[in-house]
């Protein structure tokens, strides 16, 4: 299912997680016949991050309850499964104490990677859980939130001097060492003269105000906040005073939507990167990658990819950044007090990230 490598045998798999200390992840179905299973398997285990660390941080174990097996029908009698049923999820120890209470109808991601988060913390401790998964599933949850809930998302503006040092610094925000502030995604645009960056937020985990503290306190690099409706200038002028509110509300007490143009450049310091891990990273993983890449030392961002995608990192003189032409440089605009870009063999920048 979904291309994991499952192990069939309650047995085998115990034995496994007593070699490899993981915990076994045990996926009860019915196949075939099963439209609930067929589309738990395509819409949850179908994610490619979530099955990578189903295989790579637990021992996957598939059990099918239609007893198609003796060793089906055994492990259906031994943990209690009825054959009639939605796909269940269980995790145990090599022991076989299930490490957290089941629990059936999950339907989505973000529950089962919320459960399996919860799994590895008690199993492992507190540094049981890598890095990369705990984002991936903040990840989901942000998705399901603006897929389902978009009163919940808001925006906000903010003026800059620098597109590409201020959208990394709030997204700076969103990384573990600053808060894993519920920042789902920024975007570099420009409001009439002005360079902004628009950030949209989930509002129920953080209200404005208080990403405006948040602002004040440890983004020195956002310059002012420009409203966009009548409740932000309130809270604006209460908490950022006359002197950093950009009062340019419009008609009806609006404001105009920031433009983007189709050259301008998001997320800059990911564009570094060799383009196999550009194309396969999501969103907010782009957001987070750019902020550390500028905040953190050496080469720790690269804990926020998964392996899989840690292993196709590549040394600069194998990317195909030097098939690029000349004027593909010329027409980017680089950070200020970085050189002019006229080859990427004399970007420094872009050569030192790769080698690290």
């Amino acid at each position: 299912m979904s291309g994991i490598a499952w192990v069939r045998n309650v047995g085998e798999a115990l034995r496994r997680s007593r070699q490899t200390g993981k915990p076994v992840f045990l996926l009860f179905i019915e196949a075939p016949g099963c439209d609930v299973c067929g589309q738990f398997g395509k819409r949850v285990l179908g994610n490619d991050r979530l099955a990578e660390a189903i295989e790579t941080l637990f021992v996957p174990c598939l059990v099918n309850k239609l007893g198609l097996s003796a060793m089906d029908r055994d492990a259906s009698v031994r943990f209690k499964e009825n054959k009639n049923g939605n796909p269940i999820v269980r995790f145990f120890d090599s022991q076989e104490h299930e490490l957290i209470r089941r629990k059936s109808n999950l339907w989505y991601g973000y529950e089962i990677a919320s459960r399996m988060e919860t799994v590895l913390r008690r199993f492992n401790g507190c540094n049981g859980c890598p890095e990369w998964f705990s984002e991936f599933r903040r990840e989901l949850d942000l998705n399901y939130i603006a897929r389902t809930r978009r009163s919940h998302v808001e925006r906000a503006i903010f003026v800059v001097d620098d597109y590409f040092m201020g959208q990394s610094a709030v997204g700076r925000l969103a990384l573990p060492e600053h808060g894993s502030y519920p920042i789902i995604s920024t975007r570099c645009s420009h409001f009439d003269l002005l360079k902004t960056v628009e950030v949209k937020f989930d509002s129920s985990q953080m209200p404005f105000p208080a990403l405006l503290e948040l602002v004040k306190t440890h983004v020195k690099e956002l310059k002012c906040t420009v409203p966009i409706d009548p409740i932000q200038l309130r809270i604006s002028l209460e908490i950022f005073g006359m002197q950093k509110t950009c009062l340019i509300l419009r008609k009806n007490n609006n404001l105009m939507n920031s433009k983007v143009d189709a050259k301008m450049i998001q997320n800059y310091y990911v564009t570094c990167l060799p383009y196999e891990v550009q194309f396969i990273l999501s969103e907010r993983q782009r957001l987070l990658v750019n902020a550390a890449i500028v905040s953190r030392a050496g080469d720790q961002w690269k804990d926020i990819l998964s392996p899989r995608q840690r292993s196709m990192m590549q040394a600069p003189e194998q990317t195909h950044l030097t098939t690029l032409p000349d004027e593909y440089w010329e027409s980017l605009s680089p950070p200020s007090g970085s050189p002019k870009l006229r080859s990427p063999k004399i970007w420094s920048p872009r050569i030192r990230i790769l080698a690290s």
